[in-house]
């Protein structure tokens, strides 16, 4: 009888051990995001899908759980996004292919995916979460310091936003998607 009951204590242990790292554990979901087409995309991920019909290239479609560094983003075909202000970049984001910058929230931006947003942080973590509600301007006249970082590219587009955190406008520059 001893044995029985040590060894249905030994089994609810263990029932309560794993329901607790269930709870507990913090999971990392991966998100299908689309980039440029390239040799490092097939080195470093697995691609799920090709798409030959954007009209500036091949996109493939990838499996992300963080995004990559900005400055290491196009070498795995992601686009970049910079914070300029007084003649300097002061932060920077890298985000999937032919998106847009919705907001601007700390050290966040929002970009749309799918039907929702994903707010992308500087360390390359992000979250999907609902669409902010956001205000823009468009500034007609990049920046020199904003186009300089886009190495002569016809589809910089710069936008002040109002941070929705502090309502500081922060000024912003990205590549526009390609049409």
């Amino acid at each position: 009888m001893a044995a029985l009951v040590g060894g249905v204590r030994h089994q609810m242990k263990l029932f309560i051990t794993s329901v607790l790292l269930l709870l507990f554990a913090h999971p990392v979901w991966a998100i299908d995001v689309w980039v440029w087409f390239n040799e490092e995309v097939n080195l470093h991920y697995k691609v799920l899908n090709l798409n030959q019909g954007n009209p500036c290239g091949t996109t493939s479609e990838i499996s992300l759980t963080s995004f990559p560094e900005p400055d290491a983003a196009s070498e795995i075909g992601m686009e970049k996004v910079i914070e300029f202000s007084e003649g300097a970049v002061v932060n920077r984001w890298s985000i999937p292919v032919d998106k847009y910058v919705l907001a601007v929230d700390g050290d966040s931006i929002y970009v749309p995916y799918r039907k929702q947003a994903l707010r992308l942080y500087q360390d390359g973590t992000y979250e999907v979460t609902s669409p902010p509600t956001y205000e823009s301007r468009w500034i007609k006249q990049c920046p020199m310091e904003a186009l300089s970082e886009f190495r002569g590219s016809s589809y910089v587009v710069c936008h002040e936003y109002r941070d929705l955190q502090t309502q500081v406008v922060r000024r912003i520059a990205y590549e526009g998607p390609c049409t």
